[in-house]
């Protein structure tokens, strides 16, 4: 087991078995109900085998109150599962928000009082009060992705271990890799929205998320490496991608993990918005002082999608989000994905081609 008590949140995690399936596994909660449960019984421990240390123990939870976590605690140990296998992962950890302002006093909240925080505002609650304890859209955009990318983490991990056997049938296997794709694809769909919440809404003190690192890039490298994704991604919706690069080009200036994540996010948007038999043509061409990735898309002549009515606008859900009503997709809207390409360095053009599909321009620095 292990009891974690910070200054942000409190934590307990026991190893054991599931009382159902009795699969061996990790118990992880933040509930200070549970973890307060999980206190008392050690406390009970160091009384009768050292009672002499158990005033120290009982200091402990003056100086670290058991309280509510914020969804943002939430959200980033969510992503640290998500990174892969954890004995694998060699990312720099995730920097969780403070528990309160620098300048405020310390909270406190006993264990036996974790309930009062609990319960909703009364009727006589001043409005400010009550304001204070409603979620803003993007930390409840961030709390329903840790509610989706969770359980698709746990089917990946299953999936992999599956992957793992060698006795397994072909026919098995082909089922299972495409449940892994299926996964990952959705998985890294909500890390992009995740990463608009942090650069669009950010948080409230400059100290929280992850902060873009611009820094020369290859971008042909990059493209390169993420084309097979892309056209798999493509050729998934019954189109294709075609790719154009010339021998030279120079290097651009930006964030590298959030640009792969966001061009994914923007084929993933094309494909997903394009009729099927489409041709998709990418290029990347130097254009002064910034490198231009141009994608365009090229609408099937003939078919029905050429004669028919032009697909129904995109429905805004919030600030962030809209769903495409033809498909019920859900994906970023195009003012989000624009302010995304400003934060990265760049920015995004879109141009309209009616029955004919879009042309999107992406613009990147190039390092001088």
């Amino acid at each position: 087991f292990l009891l974690v008590l910070t200054p942000v949140f409190s934590a307990v995690a026991a190893q054991g078995h599931h009382p159902h399936t009795r699969q061996r596994g990790m118990m992880v909660s933040f509930e200070p109900e549970v973890v307060h449960r999980a206190w008392q019984i050690l406390e009970q421990r160091v009384q009768q085998g050292r009672p002499d240390r158990l005033p120290f123990w009982q200091e402990l939870i003056k100086h670290h109150p058991l309280m509510e976590p914020h969804v943002r605690v939430l959200a980033r140990f969510s992503s640290l599962l998500l990174l892969g296998n954890l004995a694998e992962s060699g990312s720099p950890p995730a920097r969780l928000p403070p528990a309160r302002a620098e300048n405020s006093p310390a909270p406190t909240t006993r264990p036996e009082d974790w309930q009062k925080r609990r319960s909703p505002p009364s009727h006589g609650q001043p409005a400010g009060q009550g304001q204070q304890n409603s979620l803003s859209e993007a930390e409840l955009l961030r709390a329903l992705i840790h509610e989706i990318q969770t359980p698709l983490s746990t089917i990946r991990t299953l999936v992999s271990l599956i992957l793992k056997r060698h006795d397994l049938p072909s026919r098995v296997r082909e089922y299972v890799e495409k449940i892994d794709r299926e996964c990952t694809e959705q998985i890294n769909r909500f890390g992009l929205f995740f990463q608009a919440t942090e650069t669009v809404m950010p948080a409230a003190t400059p100290q929280e998320g992850r902060r873009l690192q611009l820094e020369p890039i290859a971008l042909v490298d990059l493209v390169r490496q993420n084309l097979p994704r892309w056209q798999e991604q493509v050729e998934r919706r019954g189109s294709q991608l075609e790719l154009e690069i010339p021998d030279e080009l120079p290097d651009v200036v930006s964030d590298p993990k959030a640009l792969e994540a966001v061009l994914f996010g923007m084929v993933d948007r094309i494909a997903r918005s394009t009729p099927a038999g489409s041709h998709i043509r990418a290029q990347l061409v130097s254009a002064g002082e910034l490198v231009k990735l141009q994608f365009q898309v090229n609408t099937p002549e003939g078919s029905d999608t050429t004669v028919a009515a032009e697909p129904k606008s995109p429905q805004a859900i919030g600030q962030l989000l809209v769903v495409q009503p033809d498909t019920g997709a859900v994906s970023l809207s195009l003012p989000v994905t624009q302010t995304l390409f400003r934060a990265l360095g760049g920015y995004l053009t879109v141009r309209h081609r009616a029955r004919r599909g879009e042309v999107l321009n992406i613009y990147l620095p190039r390092q001088l």
